[in-house]
Parts: C-alpha cells; sequence; structure tokens
C-alpha cells in the first residue's frame, strides 16, 4: 500500500537527532509540503517526518568566503592600442614586440603587459614565463588554436594572468587526447588552458574549449571568470582552481566527464572553495556538478546542474564514484541565486553544514534532496524537492522560514547522525519534530505517523481512522459548534491525519468528519474561502494536551535490514 504525507506549517520546524526535549524555536514564516511515498513492500514503509536516538555533533559553520575582484579582473573593453601583437598563421607565430620570443609555433611570453591574439594556429603553444610583479594580459580576438600534444595555453610562472575575450570575437582553444612531457614524473600541464598562478578569465566575446586529454580551464592557484561566453568540453573536470573558483559573471556551459566545477585544496582552510555570485551557470557532469574540498557559496545567478546518470548506476546502487549536485567538503551556504539540479546522487551535500537564507531551489535527486552530516539550516528561500529517496536529511535540522516541498519516496524530512543513516538498521525511537506556531496538516500511514513533540508550544492532534481512505477523500474538523478548522483532501491514500493549529484550545471538544464534498480555493489539498457539505462523522476528541490521539494506530513493521530501492530513472517536471 503507498503511503503519502502532505504538511503545512506556517512556523518553526525543528528537528534534531536527540532524545530528551526538544528544540526551542521562534515562530517564523516557514511553509513546509511534504510528500512520501513507500513501495507496495509493507516491510519497507515510507516514514514522513523520522529521528533517530543517536546524539548529533552540531557544528555550525558561518562561511568565510570573500572574493576580491581588482581592476584588472573587471575590465571587460582593455585598451589594445599599445598592446603587443601576436599573430597565429597555421605552422607558424607572427610576432614584432619585445617582450617575448617565438620558436616555430610557440610563443613564450616573459614579459608583463598586454598581447593581442589572432589567427589560427595548427599546432602549437602560448607560454607565460614571467618573474614580473605586474600580470599578463592575453587579450583574445579570433583564435582558433590547436595543440596536439600540450596545453594550448600554459602559464608557466607569472604574477596573474588574464586572459579577454575581446568583444564580438570568437574563440577556439583544443588540445589533443595525448600529451607528452619531457619529465616522464610530470603530470602538469593537464589541461588545454592550464595556469600554475591565478587566472582571470573576462570580457564580452565567446570562448571555446575542447580538452580531449583531461581537464578544461585550470589553474593551481585561484581561478576567477566574471564574463564572456565560455563553453568548455572537458574529457575530465570542466573548470578547475585548486584553491578556489570564483564566478563573477558570465554565460558558461561545461559538459565534463568528471566534475563539472572543481575546487580542491585540502591543505589550507582557507582555500578549496567555490564562490558563485552571478552569472548563468549550465552543467552536464559524469560526476560532482560542482565540488568544493572547503566551502561553498552561492549568492546570486543561475545554476543548472545534471549529475550523474540518473539510473542504478548512483552511489546508490553501490559505486564508489561521487554524483552529486553540489558538494562541500565543510558547508554550503546559499543566499540567492536560482538552482535547478537533477543528481543521481544527492542534490546538495555537505560534510558538516548546510544553510540557505535567500534563492530558488530545484532539486530531483536519486538520493537525498539536501543532506548535512551535522546541521540543515533553512532561514528563508524556495526549496523545491521534486524527487528524492529521503527528502531532507542530517543531524539537526531547522526551519525557520521560507517554502520548503517535498517529494520523497522514503523519509520526507529525516534527523539521524551520519553513523546511523545508511542501509539498514536505522533508529526510530522517539520524535523531536516542535512546533511553536502556524498551521500544520500531515496524511500518511497510520502505524508510521508521528505527532509534533509534546514540548510544543501549540496543540495539535493525531487522527488514526480504522482503515485506509482514498486518495481524493475530504477530511474535514470544525467546533463542536460548527465552526470550521480545517477542509482537506489528500492525493495519495492515507490513513492519518496530523493536525495542529493555534485554533485547537485545551478544553473545547472537536469533531472529524470524512467524505462529503467542498468548494473553494484549493492549495496543497487545503480548502479556503469556500463551503463544506457533510459526510460521515468519523469521531470526535477534546484537547486535554499539547498532543491529542484519536483512534488505534495500525502498527509499525519491522525496518530491519531494508534495502533502499534504487533512485527513478525520470525526473519530475517543476511547475
Amino acid at each position: 500500500m503507498k503511503k503519502a504525507l502532505v504538511l503545512l506549517l506556517a512556523a518553526v520546524l525543528v528537528l534534531t537527532g536527540c532524545m530528551g526535549g526538544a528544540a526551542e524555536a521562534s515562530s517564523s514564516a516557514a511553509v513546509v509540503r511534504l510528500m512520501a511515498e513507500s513501495t507496495s513492500d509493507s516491510s519497507a514503509p515510507a516514514t514522513e517526518i523520522r529521528s533517530a536516538t543517536v546524539e548529533p555533533t552540531v557544528s555550525v559553520v558561518t562561511p568565510t568566503v570573500t572574493v576580491d575582484y581588482d581592476e584588472e579582473d573587471l575590465t571587460a573593453d582593455v585598451d589594445t592600442s599599445d598592446a603587443d601583437v601576436v599573430i597565429l598563421e597555421g605552422d607558424a607565430i607572427g610576432f614584432d614586440g619585445g617582450g617575448a620570443t617565438v620558436e616555430g609555433s610557440v610563443i613564450t611570453i616573459t614579459s608583463a603587459g598586454t598581447y593581442q591574439v589572432r589567427g589560427t594556429l595548427d599546432d602549437g603553444q602560448i607560454i607565460v614565463d614571467t618573474a614580473d610583479e605586474d600580470p599578463v594580459v592575453l587579450v583574445l580576438d579570433g583564435v582558433d588554436m590547436t595543440c596536439t600534444t600540450s596545453a594550448p595555453i600554459y602559464v608557466v610562472n607569472a604574477d596573474r594572468v588574464v586572459i579577454t575575450l575581446a568583444e564580438g570575437s570568437e574563440n577556439v582553444v583544443t588540445d589533443g587526447d595525448v600529451y607528452t612531457y619531457a619529465n616522464p614524473e610530470t603530470d602538469e600541464p593537464n589541461a588545454a588552458i592550464y595556469s600554475a598562478d591565478d587566472l582571470t578569465v573576462n570580457g564580452t566575446g565567446s570562448l571555446n574549449v575542447n580538452a580531449n586529454y583531461n581537464n578544461g580551464i585550470a589553474s593551481t592557484d585561484d581561478l576567477k571568470i566574471t564574463g564572456g561566453t565560455i563553453t568548455v568540453v572537458a574529457a575530465n573536470d570542466g573548470i578547475k582552481g585548486k584553491d578556489s573558483v570564483a564566478i563573477l559573471d558570465g554565460t558558461i556551459s561545461i559538459a565534463a566527464g568528471a566534475d563539472g566545477i572543481q575546487s580542491h585544496n585540502a591543505e589550507d582552510v582557507e582555500k578549496g572553495y567555490v564562490a558563485i555570485e552571478g552569472g548563468t551557470i549550465d552543467i552536464v557532469a559524469g560526476l560532482d556538478g560542482v565540488q568544493a574540498e572547503t566551502q561553498m557559496l552561492v549568492s546570486g545567478g543561475t545554476l543548472t546542474v545534471e549529475a550523474g546518470a540518473r539510473t542504478a548506476a548512483s552511489n546508490q546502487a553501490g559505486t564508489a564514484d561521487s554524483t552529486k549536485g553540489l558538494k562541500a567538503g565543510v558547508a554550503v551556504s546559499i543566499t540567492g541565486g536560482t538552482i535547478d539540479i537533477d543528481a543521481a546522487d544527492d542534490a546538495i551535500h555537505s560534510n558538516d553544514a548546510l544553510t540557505i537564507d535567500a534563492g530558488t531551489l530545484l532539486l530531483a535527486s536519486g538520493d537525498d534532496g539536501m543532506r548535512a552530516d551535522n546541521v540543515v539550516t533553512i532561514n528563508g528561500g524556495m526549496v523545491d524537492i521534486a524527487e528524492s529517496y529521503e527528502g531532507i536529511e542530517s543531524a539537526a535540522i531547522t526551519i525557520n522560514g521560507g517554502t520548503v516541498l517535498v517529494v520523497a519516496s522514503d523519509d520526507g524530512v529525516n534527523a539521524v547522525s551520519a553513523s546511523s543513516s545508511g542501509m539498514g538498521g536505522e533508529s526510530n525511537d522517539g520524535s523531536m519534530l516542535t512546533i511553536t506556531g502556524g498551521f500544520l496538516v500531515a496524511v500518511g500511514s497510520s502505524g508510521m505517523a508521528e505527532s509534533p513533540s509534546a514540548s510544543s508550544g501549540q496543540n495539535s492532534v493525531l487522527v488514526n481512522f480504522t482503515s485506509a481512505l482514498l486518495a481524493g477523500t475530504i477530511v474535514h474538523i470544525e467546533t463542536s459548534d460548527g465552526e470550521e478548522l480545517l477542509i482537506f483532501s489528500s492525493s495519495k491514500q492515507f490513513q492519518s491525519v496530523v493536525f495542529s493549529s493555534p485554533e485547537l484550545e485545551s478544553g473545547e471538544t472537536y469533531v472529524v468528519y470524512v467524505g462529503g464534498s467542498a468548494t473553494g480555493t484549493v492549495v496543497d489539498g487545503v480548502y479556503t474561502d469556500g463551503d463544506y457539505v457533510a459526510g460521515t462523522e468519523a469521531d470526535s476528541f477534546t484537547v486535554a494536551s499539547v498532543v491529542t490521539t484519536v483512534g488505534e494506530s495500525a502498527g509499525m513493521s519491522g525496518r530491519s535490514g531494508r534495502q533502499r530501492p534504487k533512485p527513478t530513472t525520470e525526473r519530475t517536471s517543476f511547475p
């Protein structure tokens, strides 16, 4: 039997994995809607909101990511009137300046300054190798260059290199599928555009990078993108900055065999971060869409990610590869922007903390919609998890504001420690859902239904029906005097209703009806501004405590040793 839950909450929702006392919270303006479905296997029932009896190690991380952009980073229209001109001429290079040397089809820039590059290079390189403290600016102004044995653009040494895409220009950089190294123990360069120092890409022109050997654009220091239309097709990672990747603006399209965007410095806690502040970014990645070794900040722009194949080949099916949408080793912070993720594994994952303050998130996942090992905090924004195995999972989950929509095949919201969140053997003793105000209606199975905590600041009722009710059946709750509190119609079959409202007053008696018909405005099954034509009186109750239970539970099936179902292969369309 399938089970479902739809939850609307205009209050604070706090879930922790610890026993003994619910967390305190003040009322806010969160709206949460959950839907959990199980398979027909009664030994693996879906749970809508669950917490385990483990003590979480809560570590709230305050993001410290700040990116400084200087004049060269932001100058899209470079004055080339005094620039040295580099002409790519098939199998040769023309150069008449004093800051570089040419040998055949290879030019080595040895002095800081501005270099305007034009033309076609069949098999050669632009190498930057200078000890000057000022930046080298390469203005690509209609370039089509190929190097079959190494990186076409290779920064060996420089204080900083800025690649500016000239207005209206179309530029193409292509490497071969095998690199030749002078030292066989060397594995750098390993990208079509490779820098051993800081690298910035800006401008208003276009750049197509065809990385047949390994990575597309890579820097072993900081990599910044502040403009341009950039397309990267890479055998391995698309855009990679060891110390950091920062994107301020631009239109970026990445098709990568491995990670779409990656920063991987694990030695310095202040590095290894990804910051996306603007632009339009479209990623199709064989592994993670965006991966940060430490912190990830998304504060603006539009980010679309497809990570991994949405088939049984995901992590959930036992493979070792990571196919997450956004992944950070320490913290993910989202303060703005629009994020659309379709991931075989978790849509958003943090090894410590995940915080959402604003933005619009449209998520589909073969595993968790959002997961953080220690803390998930939602303070605002719009989160729409259209498809997941478990919607939101962490040791501690706090929803202070915003709108959260969840569809899950197992738990909608699951507060559980990392040690007990594996495949099977999960504990399900005790619940900490604490509601302090607002409006809550949840429908689902009877045996697995959980009401808010008895320490909540607002009364609630759990109504268990003697048998399952069909989808579309109306549930109506009114006072003994006929004053309406709830008219609700579930989109799925159900056998229990959890309801909380400031209108549930202690000592008062209420009547529950099922069936009948209703008119009015319907949002997620809740009718407002309409009339109810009575069906059958199912039960009545008097509020004598914070949590009132009506009727007998249908019992709970064992969960030990259950196996996670394979992720679905189709994505739910977003409205």
